[in-house]
């Protein structure tokens, strides 16, 4: 009996995983260029490392180890880049799965048939979630920091568990498990910045009743023997404490591994704050388009921001509401949804604020597993003896019913309201390079997308920031957007607008950047001409120090 139920489960993971991985195949087949705004700056790094040993950017992220394994199967950079975005969602939709089965396997009173399938309904929600199927097409290394993130909470809650019983849940050895933690904290850091971030908020979170004796024996401490306290602290919770010997490492190594976390992401943070209140779901669906959201997306957005808040509110009555008591590993999820609907961040889509909506969508499904518990057990507890059959049928019906709700929502991503327009920025590149062809230059500016196109296709430098002093300026040159040559010539000079400003496709022409920045000069008083100008496809900005941590500068 017990082998047939794990064969049944083995099946309903395969088919979960089957539904995924086809529908990812699906949504990323919509095109044929690279998905996402930053699908040419994964190719590029790639490209780099294959042709020079060494990335484009210097990075550590092992967000590119599946698209070089699979480039060297394929031998093909954007088809290895999809199968890799793909792989990425499925693994996340299983680190949700296994996060959940974790977190009820760590309650003595809830059995594994219960929790198998409420995690497996978590994932089945996470798969159908129209949020995730954008999200993994867009940010595969944002996303894989979070299934990371998933697994690493997964393993402490299954560590911990193991260690209060006393007993292996497995055969493994302590130390092996300790070691798996430990690997995974690590990967999950250097994923990404901001899944870095999160996971110290949740060992935070999680270690901190461990403070209070280590708080109690250092009050102790006063009457007694002098330097007791730490080493007593230490020798009950030294299990515990190992989990941060690689936080402080990695802490000290930040400042040189380009990319990672680092103590700038401070002034990140503290820069977004606002005294103006907003209403984070609100300022996203105006800020990113209702024409680009469908309407299972708008449904999902407000039923993930207002589930936290609910649920919030029935904890204020566990002792009626007892199915919500699922003890600290529940609540620090909810804190850490809580944090996507914090008002006082100014919102745009390339803030902190947004990024920390992203947070409270995915982990939505995780939110729903005291709800779906409450239908699981509901149901399987109906009659259990006279209809064990009947009731597995009525999970599995419903199971089905997502997975097929999940190829409808799957349509909530179109290239065509998403993506960049690749086919357009082509011939921009192609134009660029063209008239260049008998310049002496050695960086090219343009705004984001399309210059990783330009690196992508003909190897060549191009930044999507502003360019730091140490760059000549009379050997780089910008493409610029929305500028008229009779404005260069009415405000620098008709001779000057003749040879340094080079017209491309639409409105989009070339100048050297030591004129770009004498006419931005020209322009400082005049309101119109700097609204025109000041969008993001004219670059302003120089690169935060983070990323440019790592890069040898030139040497005069």
């Amino acid at each position: 009996m017990i082998r047939t139920e794990r064969l049944a489960s083995i099946i309903l993971l395969m088919i979960l995983a089957g539904v995924v991985i086809g529908s990812g195949i699906a949504a990323i087949n919509r095109t044929e260029y690279a998905n996402g705004w930053d699908g040419y700056y994964y190719l590029i790094q790639v490209q780099s490392f294959n042709n020079t040993g060494a990335m484009h950017s210097p990075e550590y992220s092992p967000v590119y180890l599946p698209v070089m394994a699979l480039y060297a199967i394929t031998g093909n950079y954007i088809t290895s880049y999809k199968l890799s975005a793909v792989l990425i969602k499925a693994l996340f939709v299983f680190s949700v799965f296994t996060l959940g089965f974790s977190l009820l396997r760590s309650k003595p009173d809830i059995d594994r048939r219960t929790a198998f399938y409420t995690a497996l309904f978590a994932g089945a929600l996470s798969a159908m979630s129209p949020s995730l199927n954008y999200f993994f097409t867009q940010f595969p290394k944002n996303l894989l920091g979070f299934a990371l993130l998933f697994f690493f909470m997964a393993s402490v809650y299954r560590t911990s568990r193991s260690w209060k019983r006393r007993s292996l849940f497995t055969r493994m050895p302590k130390a092996v498990k300790v070691l798996g933690v430990l690997l995974l904290f690590g990967a999950t850091y250097l994923t990404h910045r901001f899944t870095a971030i999160l996971s110290l908020c949740f060992l935070m979170l999680y270690f901190a009743p461990s403070v209070k004796p280590l708080l109690r024996h250092l009050w102790t401490a006063k009457n007694h023997e002098p330097g007791s306290a730490i080493p007593s602290w230490l020798q009950k919770h030294w299990r515990k404490s190992l989990l941060f010997v690689p936080l402080f490492v990695l802490l000290a190594l930040s400042y040189k591994l380009s990319m990672a976390l680092s103590f700038h992401d401070l002034e990140v943070i503290t820069s977004d704050f606002s005294l103006s209140p907003i209403i984070v779901p609100i300022s996203f669906i105006q800020n990113f388009g209702t024409f680009r959201l469908s309407t299972a997306w708008i449904s999902e957005i407000f039923l993930a921001a207002a589930l936290p808040i609910v649920t919030c509110v029935l904890l204020l009555g566990r002792h009626r509401f007892s199915f919500m008591r699922l003890g600290r590993e529940y609540y620090i999820m909810i804190i850490i949804s809580l944090t996507g609907l914090f008002p006082f961040f100014r919102f745009s889509l390339t803030g902190l604020s947004y990024r920390l909506l992203y947070t409270t969508l995915l982990i939505f499904p995780l939110l729903c597993i005291p709800y779906i518990r409450l239908g699981v057990q509901k149901i399987l507890r109906f009659r259990p003896e006279e209809r064990a059959l009947e009731q597995k049928a009525i999970l599995v019906l419903l199971f089905v019913a997502l997975l097929i709700a999940s190829l409808y929502t799957g349509k909530s991503y179109s290239p065509e309201l998403h993506d960049p327009p690749y086919a357009f920025y082509e011939e921009l590149a192609s134009e660029t390079v063209a008239s260049l062809a008998d310049v002496d230059y050695e960086l090219i500016i343009a705004h984001k997308a399309l210059a990783e196109m330009i690196t992508y296709i003909f190897e060549v430098d191009a930044l999507p920031w502003a360019p730091e002093e140490y760059f000549p300026r009379e050997r780089v040159w910008r493409i610029t957007a929305g500028i008229l040559r009779d404005e260069v010539a009415m405000y620098l000079s008709p001779e000057l607008a003749d040879k340094y400003y080079l017209h491309l496709s639409g409105d989009y022409a070339l100048m050297r950047e030591d004129y770009w920045e004498a006419f931005m000069r020209s322009i400082a008083n005049e309101p119109a001409m700097l609204e025109a100008v000041h969008t993001w496809r004219n670059p302003r900005e120089q690169r935060p120090a983070y990323m440019r941590s790592g890069i040898k500068l030139p040497i005069d």
